[in-house]
């Protein structure tokens, strides 16, 4: 069966530059994003700049979000293309859609991540 997840070359995830970055939350999911958005996290942007997270030139960044669940994690990767889009707009910005049952958790991960 075909997949509709695109791939990113291993060489996009690889090094302290790299790309991409792969985000992996507390029960396992994985999120591969674009490095420029994910720093829009300013806890991410430490981790990989200056704290715990050491990527050699050939191994893929990658962050694990221990406490962070993907159904919070999801949102806010969607959150960082939102802020992208929207971040030097001169019209209104439309509302960020968060469903009630995520609220939560979406809060102490925007929280945690200082985003």
């Amino acid at each position: 069966m075909a997949s509709n997840v695109p791939s990113v070359p291993s060489e996009g995830l690889n090094g302290p530059n790299s790309m991409y970055i792969k985000l992996i939350a507390a029960d396992g999911h994985e999120f591969i994003v674009k490095r420029n958005l994910a720093y829009y996290a300013k806890t991410v942007k430490d981790m990989l700049e200056s704290g715990p997270v050491q990527v050699k030139e050939d191994e893929p960044s990658v962050v694990h979000l221990k406490k962070i669940p993907s159904n919070a994690l999801i949102v806010v990767c969607s959150y960082f293309a939102y802020k992208h889009i929207y971040i030097n707009a001169n019209t209104m910005i439309p509302d960020f859609p968060i469903a009630l049952r995520d609220s939560l958790d979406v809060f102490m991960a925007a929280d945690f991540l200082r985003c």
